[in-house]
C-alpha cells in the first residue's frame, strides 16, 4: 500500500487503484479507477485511465500513475519516456497542507507522457473528481456530451458527498482536446444517472462498468435514478457477453453475465413490488418498509438523499404519466 488512501491490485493488463477517504472508509465506501494497458502490438505505448477517483484522492492518484510508469519502464516497457520522480510528487495526506499542495503545472509534461488519455463514465464526484486536474495537466478526456456539460457546471452537492468525496473543480470548456480511447468505446448505460456510460473493450471482452452493477441487491438509490432504465442497461451490457467486468466499487465481478442478469431480474421484481403498493395509494415510506425494511445507515447519514425510501420515490417519479417532477416534496 503506497498511501493510507490507496490500495493497488493487478489483474493482468488492468491495474485497479482503490481509493478511500477517512470518512468514506468509516462508512465502508471505496471507489476504483482502472489503468488499462495498451494492447499488444499497438502503436500507442501508454495506458488509458478509466475514471479518476474523488477530489480528496488527487495526490494518491498522481503518485500511483507516476510509480506505475516507473515500474513499467523498469520492466522494459515504455509507458513514459521520463516521468517525474515520485520523491518530488506532493503526497501530503488528506487534511494536511494547503488544498493546492499539488502543483499541476510542475508535473504537466511528465504526466502527459504517462497516459494516452482518460475515460469518465459519469459525472459523479467519486468517478470524475479529478477530471479537471487531468485536464489542466493536458491529459485528453473521453466522456459523454452530457457528462462533459455537467462537469463544466458548478453543481451543488449534499453535505455528506462533500465530506466523503470532496468538492470538484469544474472542467474548462475551452480546453477539450479530442480523444479516441479505442479499443475502449463508451456505451450508454443510463439509470444510475442519465449520463452514465460503461467502457467496453470488444477486443478483450472487458467492461469497465462504473456504477452499473455495484451489487445484485442494492436497495438504496438517489431520487434522480431511473430503475427501469437501469434494468434495460443491465440487460444491454449483459448482451455484450463480457468475459471480464470491473466494477467501480466491487472490483472484478465473477461470472459477469450471470451477475448482470441476476441484478436486472432482482431490480425488475422490486420495481413490480413497489408499483403494486403504490397502486394501493401507499406513501413512499410505508412502501419502503414493506419492500425493503428499515432505512439503513447510508440513508441516515445522507439525510435521506441516498436511501431505500428514494428507491421507492425514484420508481414513482419515473412512472408513465404519474411522476412528480424532481424537487417536488414527496411523502
Amino acid at each position: 500500500m503506497w498511501s493510507p488512501l490507496l490500495r493497488v491490485e493487478r489483474h493482468d493488463d488492468v491495474t485497479r487503484l482503490v481509493f478511500a477517504s477517512r470518512p468514506g472508509r468509516a462508512l465502508g465506501y471505496t471507489v476504483s479507477a482502472y489503468v488499462v494497458a495498451p494492447r499488444a502490438g499497438s502503436a500507442e505505448r501508454r495506458p488509458v485511465l478509466v475514471d479518476t477517483g474523488f477530489p480528496r484522492a488527487r495526490h494518491a492518484l498522481v503518485l500511483a500513475l507516476v510509480r506505475l510508469a516507473r515500474e513499467r519502464r523498469a520492466d522494459g516497457g515504455a509507458w513514459a519516456s521520463g516521468p517525474p520522480d515520485p520523491a518530488t510528487v506532493a503526497t501530503r495526506r488528506e487534511g494536511r497542507g494547503p488544498a493546492g499542495a499539488l502543483d499541476a503545472e510542475a508535473f504537466a509534461t511528465g504526466l502527459r507522457e504517462l497516459l494516452a488519455g482518460a475515460v469518465v463514465t459519469h459525472a459523479h464526484e467519486d468517478h470524475a473528481g479529478n477530471a479537471a486536474l487531468l485536464q489542466r495537466m493536458g491529459v485528453p478526456l473521453a466522456m459523454g456530451d452530457a457528462t462533459r456539460a455537467l462537469l463544466a457546471a458548478r453543481e451543488r452537492v449534499g453535505l455528506y458527498r462533500r465530506v466523503v468525496w470532496g468538492t470538484m473543480t469544474p472542467l474548462d470548456p475551452r480546453r477539450q482536446p479530442p480523444f479516441d480511447p479505442a479499443p475502449l468505446a463508451l456505451v450508454p448505460a443510463p439509470g444510475h444517472s442519465p449520463d452514465h456510460h460503461v467502457a467496453w473493450d470488444a477486443e478483450r471482452e472487458t467492461v469497465f462498468g462504473g456504477d452499473l452493477f455495484i451489487g445484485v441487491r442494492v436497495r438504496i438509490a438517489h431520487l434522480w435514478e431511473d430503475p427501469r432504465a437501469h434494468v434495460r442497461a443491465l440487460r444491454a451490457v449483459a448482451a455484450l457477453r463480457p468475459r471480464r467486468y470491473f466494477d467501480a466499487h466491487r472490483g472484478p465481478v465473477d461470472a459477469p453475465v450471470a451477475a448482470l442478469e441476476a441484478k436486472a431480474a432482482w431490480m425488475e421484481d422490486r420495481v413490480a413490488d413497489v408499483e403494486r403498493l403504490l397502486d394501493r395509494g401507499w406513501p413512499a415510506r410505508r412502501v419502503r418498509a414493506a419492500v425493503f425494511g428499515r432505512e439503513e445507515l447510508t440513508g441516515l447519514v445522507s439525510c435521506g438523499a441516498y436511501s431505500r425510501t428514494n428507491f421507492v420515490r425514484a420508481v414513482r417519479r419515473t412512472r408513465a404519466g404519474a411522476a412528480p417532477p424532481l424537487g417536488t416534496a414527496a411523502s
